[in-house]
């Protein structure tokens, strides 16, 4: 794999984000609707001065006029006051189900919900009702409310706008001559998300094939003088409301996203005791929709919204009037999923190409940059009325950089491996070349050099397991002292036939010569090394142990070793473990001036030396592997030796 690969890891990993969150949707879309909460309220403390006013029937008006409900008389009065202070529409979220209780009022040719009727009578008052979606097969009750004056628009082999609604079952409406006088109707009901928090309501709603409008709808159309509407179903997006000329974007049930102010930034309420006494400042509501509704505890109807956990149920149907008229609502934009996973593709390639340009920690940075412009944007773009989720994306950045990186570092890994096996396989080169060399100068110490291999793996490997040596006896050391202890006598090749091939003992000046074999291997490899200009990483460290194995195989623990004389721990571990290993060979194998030693006589004697000439813990440590060494030794003596041709 090369780095132009990790920007195809990252769009394989931003494809299966993408794919992962069109397969669990529903997981998606909770996690969508969270972050429209996070987004939300600084968006909404920006709004434009609001249109719509709630006169409020709260704890205040209840305790001044009594006990709700109230006598319809009061709720009249109420009405004819809002006509009175300019009101554009009145909107009413009261259901007026029943005759009202008490009766004709002392004085008056006519009833209490008479008077009302003729209140609402002056004009523009939009009444509620409420859909029931009761199973199929529920006997329809006989009220029917008017439908939407909207022209349905679909493509062709698509099914209808008004099929795709919220289907309701039957209508419970007000008592029919308050309805009759009413200029509109709109159902109240509301619906909430599957966390149980409201974002949205059902601007349109179905029932026997007709369309249905919510009361905020109803009081916009009012005011805007818009009978004519239409719903269409367009290619880009589910659903489509015109309101003369305003275009609403909806979601797939008829819904409208709402953009909710900030609680301390709200839309005027006024308590309906005020308006009835005539404390209303001198224009406040003229040309605004006034919704009439309950806020008062014990009356009210609440619900969780993004800017408040008891929001009264009125605020909702003031909060949609107030974005249709304002353009404030949120639109989902044209193939939203199409863009966020766009988006989401684009982003996780651009950590990849930071990654293979820059690195991982400086890529880290920019990743968390996308992370943090993910989410400035959509707040920005939800400023501006759409709502693009930051959650696909996000979710893409981070799968794709932590794709990229276990990528990357695998890539690196084998790499790696691929780089220590090519450099192993070129030091084992070098060193089984110079052992072939070395035996076809003396047949014995190229064999000698050879089993020396295979003793100090063994003894390595158990001195790793030992306090004293395991953070220096790593895996990786114990290969490559294994792999260069044949080399310990290379400076052998410096020695005269006549000393190195004598027969019987050497003479004083013979052993020197003898001894000044270390110092001759060490030479070599320093020279070498000097001229090719390792200095430094894994190939200067592995000469250095070579140069250690060579150099002080022959030092002895108490100092009375050669070449240097090193005493104790001055002695490299490397020495001190070739220098059992060697001493062991020479004893159990023939020389030209002495027999073969037993491995028992060997092992006695290897014993005897310790603190002496060896290292009391290697010593130890061979203890507990000498009946291997004895094994492994007879195995390589009953190998034929490697042959030149």
């Amino acid at each position: 794999m090369t780095q132009p690969r990790l920007p195809l890891a990252a769009l394989l990993a931003a494809l299966a984000t993408v794919a992962g969150t069109l397969v669990f949707s529903h997981a998606t879309a909770a996690v969508d609707l969270r972050a429209y909460d996070l987004l939300l309220p600084p968006t909404a403390a920006a709004a434009p001065p609001s249109r719509v006013a709630v006169v409020a029937i709260d704890d205040a008006s209840i305790a001044a006029l009594g006990q709700w409900p109230w006598p319809r008389d009061v709720i009249a009065r109420l009405i004819d006051r809002l006509h009175d202070a300019g009101a554009a529409v009145i909107a009413v979220d009261v259901l007026f189900g029943e005759p009202d209780r008490a009766g004709q009022p002392a004085g008056s040719g006519r009833s209490a919900d008479e008077t009302l009727a003729a209140a609402i009578a002056r004009g523009r008052v939009v009444l509620g009702y409420a859909f029931a979606f009761d199973p199929p097969g529920s006997p329809a009750a006989p009220c029917e409310p008017e439908p939407l004056a909207a022209t349905l628009v679909t493509r062709p082999g698509q099914r209808q706008p008004d099929e795709r609604l919220f289907q309701a079952a039957r209508a419970i409406c007000g008592l029919p001559p308050l309805t009759a006088a009413a200029d509109s109707t709109g159902y109240l009901n509301v619906g909430v998300d599957t966390d149980g928090t409201l974002r949205r309501l059902p601007l349109v709603m179905a029932r026997h094939g007709q369309v249905y409008p919510a009361l905020a709808l109803s009081a916009v159309r009012l005011a805007l003088d818009a009978p004519a509407m239409t719903l269409a179903a367009p290619a880009a997006r589910p659903l489509e409301l015109t309101i003369g000329e305003r275009t609403v974007g909806l979601d797939e049930r008829g819904a409208l996203m709402l953009r909710f102010r900030a609680a301390a930034d709200g839309f005027a309420h006024i308590p309906a005791v005020d308006v009835l006494n005539g404390r209303v400042v001198p224009g406040a509501l003229d040309d605004r929709i006034v919704f009439i509704g309950a806020t008062a505890l014990g009356v009210r109807d609440t619900v969780v919204t993004p800017v408040h956990v008891q929001q009264p149920g009125i605020d909702v149907h003031a909060t949609a009037a107030e974005n249709l008229l304002a353009g404030t609502f949120v639109v989902p934009p044209p193939f939203r999923r199409v863009v966020e996973s766009g988006v989401a593709i684009l982003l996780a390639v651009l950590g990849a190409l930071a990654v293979s340009r820059v690195g991982y920690r400086r890529a880290g940075l920019l990743t968390a940059g996308l992370l943090a412009g993910c989410w400035t944007g959509s707040r920005l773009l939800l400023q501006a009325g759409v709502y693009l989720s930051p959650v696909v994306p996000s979710l893409s950045v981070l799968i794709g950089f932590a794709t990229v990186v276990v990528t990357g570092m695998a890539f690196e890994r084998r790499r790696a491996e691929a780089e220590a096996r090519r450099r192993r396989q070129a030091h084992e080169f070098v060193v089984k070349s110079l052992t072939s060399l070395m035996e076809m100068r003396d047949a014995s110490t190229g064999r000698h050099s050879r089993r020396t291999q295979g003793y100090s793996r063994l003894l390595a490997q158990r001195l790793a397991h030992m306090p004293e040596f395991q953070r220096y006896l790593t895996a990786d050391r114990v290969e490559s002292i294994a792999l260069l202890a044949p080399l310990h006598d290379i400076g052998k090749i410096g020695i005269r036939d006549a000393v190195l091939n004598k027969p019987g003992p050497l003479t004083p000046e013979e052993l020197q010569e003898m001894r000044l074999h270390p110092v001759y291997g060490f030479e070599t490899i320093s020279k070498t090394q000097r001229q090719v200009g390792i200095d430094t990483g894994s190939d200067a460290a592995v000469l250095q142990l070579a140069k250690d194995i060579v150099y002080t195989h022959h030092e002895w623990w108490d100092g009375t070793g050669y070449p240097r004389g090193l005493r104790g721990v001055d002695i490299p571990v490397a020495g001190r473990i070739v220098a059992v290993v060697d001493v062991y060979d020479a004893l159990v194998e023939p020389r030209p001036y002495r027999r073969r030693l037993r491995h028992e006589e060997a092992v006695e004697l290897i014993v005897a030396g310790r603190g002496t000439q060896f290292d009391p813990t290697v010593v130890e440590a061979f203890l507990t592997v000498a009946a291997d060494f004895q094994e492994l030794g007879t195995r390589l003596r009953e190998t034929p030796p490697h042959r030149l041709h």
